[in-house]
This record gives C-alpha cells, sequence and structure tokens, in this order.
C-alpha cells in the first residue's frame, strides 16, 4: 500500500485540478459547520506549499484491488494535482477514524487497534520510500479535516470538529 501510494507520487500532472482548487471548495462549501473559523482555515491553506504531484484524493484500503503480481487503486473522484504530504494526512485521517457504518457488528475496540496497527506499517514504510517525517503533515491537518466534514456523518463530523478545535488551539493560530 505505501509503495503504490509513493508510486502516485512520484507522478506529474497538469491535468488535474489543483489541491487548492479541491481542499477550498470542499471547505468552502463546509462554512455553515465551520462557521467563523472557515476563513482562519482558508488563509492557512493559503500558506501551505503546491505541488504538481498526482493525488488520489482518497487513498485506503479499500480503494485498493490486491492481485497476484498487481495492485490497482480504484476510485479516482476525488484526484488532484498537488503537494503529497496533503494526500497523506487525508489517507491518516481516513484510516484513523473511529467511525463505523452502522451495520457493522464487530469489536469496535479491536478493529479500531488493527486500523491503528495498519496505518502505522503503511506510514513506517512510506516513510521509509519518500524520506518524510509524519510531523510533516501536521500542518496540512486542519485543511484536511475541514474538507472531509460530511453532515450527513454525524459521529465521524464530530471527530473532525475536534481536530480542527485542537488544530486552532495550537500556538501557530492563537
Amino acid at each position: 500500500m505505501a509503495a503504490l501510494h509513493a508510486r502516485i507520487h512520484a507522478a506529474t500532472t497538469e491535468g488535474l485540478q489543483t489541491q487548492h482548487t479541491a481542499f477550498y471548495n470542499r471547505i468552502n462549501n463546509n462554512r455553515v459547520l465551520l462557521g467563523s473559523v472557515t476563513d482562519t482555515i482558508l488563509k492557512h491553506l493559503d500558506t501551505l506549499p503546491a505541488g504538481n504531484q498526482v493525488c488520489h484524493g482518497d487513498y485506503h484500503p479499500k480503494n485498493i484491488i490486491a492481485g497476484p503480481g498487481k495492485n490497482m487503486v480504484i476510485d479516482w473522484t476525488n484526484a488532484y494535482r498537488g503537494n503529497p504530504l496533503g494526500d497523506l494526512a487525508l489517507t491518516r485521517l481516513r484510516m484513523l477514524r473511529p467511525y463505523f457504518s452502522k451495520d457493522f457488528s464487530g469489536d469496535t475496540a479491536w478493529f479500531t487497534a488493527a486500523k491503528k496497527k495498519i496505518y502505522d506499517v503503511y506510514w513506517q514504510e512510506y516513510e521509509n520510500l519518500a524520506h518524510v517525517a509524519e510531523t510533516e503533515l501536521d500542518a496540512w491537518l486542519l485543511p484536511c479535516a475541514a474538507a472531509q466534514l460530511q453532515p450527513s456523518k454525524m459521529a465521524h463530523t464530530e471527530w473532525l470538529l475536534e481536530i480542527i478545535r485542537q488544530q486552532l488551539n495550537r500556538p501557530a493560530f492563537r
């Protein structure tokens, strides 16, 4: 999974919308949920470095089809060009979110721990391949969390709003 993600990020393009545009539109569409902090988040987004790397925008295990000798990434509807750190922060949020579908009947504590372990292994491998540190994702968590808000998924939304509150309480925003 990490090697596949790193290969995606190694490609560049001019043919996709920019990360800034994709995130700006999603954050702006969440203005009702975000309220007065929307403009602060958008200003922070403007400070983040751009890029031309291909970014999936929704990279997680359910969007990977594994086959003998070849893996394929599906669901490219959220793809954009930009800085891979933003794409990685989205993957972190997707893989570590505590949200479960209403029909999930398993042990949520075990499944949460398993997701964390899978993410840790994925991140360690990606870090080794791309020579980036997880701390580099921190600046991207605020706009990524704001862009992922979905009013129809309230448990998920509450978790993301808490991440946004935590990020806005960092010294850089006080």
